[in-house]
């Protein structure tokens, strides 16, 4: 049952943006400690986070981290730019950037 709480209240957040433990522990039907139990495994696990302090504290989903850049080398740049016609939104050939691992 504790897997599936906390897939409640994912799906929660996931859907409303932000709830109080006073909100979620009302939606799921369950007292305000087992709320704080499961609110407190998933802030260590890092999928939710909190904002505010007592008595007014949100909990939100955490947003995963932007993609880092990345490098494609030689040969498969090559591959890109005889198999592929990179357009920009303005409709104009955009040309492969040259960047090596």
């Amino acid at each position: 049952m504790k897997h599936e709480t906390s897939k409640k209240i994912i799906s929660y957040l996931k859907k409303n943006k932000q709830a109080s433990g006073a909100k979620l522990a009302d939606f799921l039907d369950i007292s305000d400690r087992a709320v704080r139990k499961q609110l407190k495994g998933l802030l260590e696990k890092g999928i939710i986070y909190k904002v505010g302090k007592p008595p007014k504290v949100f909990y939100l989903i955490k947003k995963a981290e932007k993609e880092k850049d990345f490098t494609i080398d030689k040969r498969h740049r090559e591959i890109i730019e005889e198999n592929y016609l990179i357009i920009t939104p303005s409709g104009k050939k955009k040309a492969a950037e040259n960047k090596e691992m």
